[in-house]
């Protein structure tokens, strides 16, 4: 996994030195961070090109009595500049080719990875395919790579989660103690607010199969 925020600048806020020592602590520190967000937001910031499958007759969601549905894809950051192409047949071995459906009804929520149908007519068939491009792009940073066009407000949640995970880990190798980081420090409150936008909550949607 790459890392949210560029090296230079956790060091920059800490005040640190441009030293090939603790530009090694602050890329560790970064890393961890990285994933403890991963998995609060439940997905992966790697870039991926994804087909999910859902059902149309076995999710409890479908027993609502509502007028849009939403699908929830298997991964957030959907790169809306990339195709999205949404396929429905009554046998899934179908899905490959059968037409794409006109999204002129769908909402795309882009960070969180919802896709909302408001006119449900256009659901026809058992099955759901959507296919899409997700994730970030990497670009080069101190000895590894950090992703690309990362939102100001993700990025500096990432920020603020790694500041303590780097002073614990300093903290332990001052103490000639192992700087492999067990269990870091919890994610901020702070932190945490930033990354609502983001959030996967499951709520009523359709998961996919």
């Amino acid at each position: 996994m790459s890392k949210l925020v560029p090296v230079r600048k956790l060091r920059d806020s800490l005040a640190l030195e441009d030293h090939a020592d603790l530009n090694a602590m602050v890329e560790s520190a970064l890393r961890v961070a990285t994933n403890a967000i991963s998995s609060v937001l439940t997905t992966s910031f790697d870039r991926v090109t994804q087909t999910d499958r859902f059902s149309l007759v076995d999710s409890p969601v479908l027993d609502l009595d509502q007028s849009v549905l939403t699908f929830k894809l298997s991964r957030g950051f959907v790169d809306t500049t990339q195709p999205i192409t949404i396929k429905a047949a009554d046998v899934a071995a179908d899905l490959a080719t059968a037409d794409a459906i006109v999204q002129d009804n769908v909402f795309v929520d882009a960070s969180r990875g919802y896709v909302t149908f408001m006119d449900l007519s256009v659901l026809d068939g058992k099955f759901l395919s959507i296919a899409y491009t997700a994730g970030f792009t990497t670009i080069p940073d101190n000895e590894s790579k950090r992703y690309a066009q990362v939102p100001e407000s993700l990025e500096q949640a990432a920020l603020l989660a790694a500041a303590p995970i780097y002073e614990y880990e300093a903290a332990l190798k001052s103490k000639n103690k192992t700087t492999t980081i067990v269990k870091p420090p919890a994610l901020p409150a702070l932190t945490r607010e930033l990354l609502i936008p983001f959030m996967r909550v499951k709520g009523a949607v359709v998961l996919p199969i």
